[in-house]
């Protein structure tokens, strides 16, 4: 397994949280790009060497990365600025429970689930 792969994984997901806020911020096509990187540098590179345990994190952290997907385009579509908010709260939450899955596969952080 290639932790630098996690670890660039962190932070294009700090990058995203940081540009949340931003008015107007290209949320969709950033969180395309990382889908496909995903799929390219970790799925396609790493995935069979992992261990099951690695193997399960990563592939929760392929749903969140798709559900993310659906909140930004949830958020796009958002008109109201309560549903805008309330979008952002639940991309945060996804995008901090993909930064969770990552540090149990950095070693960084013991999961309790």
């Amino acid at each position: 397994m290639s932790s630098d792969r996690y670890q660039k994984l962190v932070r294009e997901i700090d990058r995203l949280a940081e540009s949340l806020d931003e008015e107007r911020s290209p949320l969709v096509p950033e969180v395309t790009r990382l889908q496909s990187w995903f799929q390219t540098e970790i799925l396609g590179a790493d995935f069979a060497d992992l261990d099951r345990r690695r193997q399960s994190y990563t592939t929760e952290i392929h749903k969140q990365l798709r559900l993310l997907a659906t909140d930004a385009a949830f958020l796009q579509s958002a008109r109201q600025e309560t549903k805008q908010a309330q979008r952002r709260s639940q991309i945060r939450d996804r995008l901090s429970t993909i930064r969770r899955y990552c540090n149990v596969i950095l070693g960084k952080d013991e999961e309790q689930q």
